[in-house]
């Protein structure tokens, strides 16, 4: 019965592995709203566009994000989804 424990502590360490590749930061535009792109167009300046990509200024950027620099931001942002 001691094998239990030890599978039970590799679960844990795989899963806090698994999780513990990216961090879910509350305060990016992605969480912000609905519409990223018009949550960062109206509470930032000059940054009207969200990217996955980047942590600072609330992910918020001036240029849409491409995907050739940044893959996530063909499913993630708005600006990607309305063809502009």
């Amino acid at each position: 019965m001691s094998v239990r424990p030890w599978l039970l502590a590799a679960a844990a360490l795989a899963g806090g592995a698994l999780g513990a590749c990216r961090d879910i930061n509350p305060d990016h535009c992605l969480h912000k709203a609905e519409d990223a792109d018009a949550w960062c167009s109206v509470n930032t300046t000059g940054t009207p566009f969200c990217s996955p990509c980047v942590a600072d200024n609330h992910g918020c950027v001036a240029d849409p994000p491409g995907e050739d620099g940044c893959p996530e931001a063909g499913s993630s942002s708005s600006s990607a989804s309305a063809g502009g």
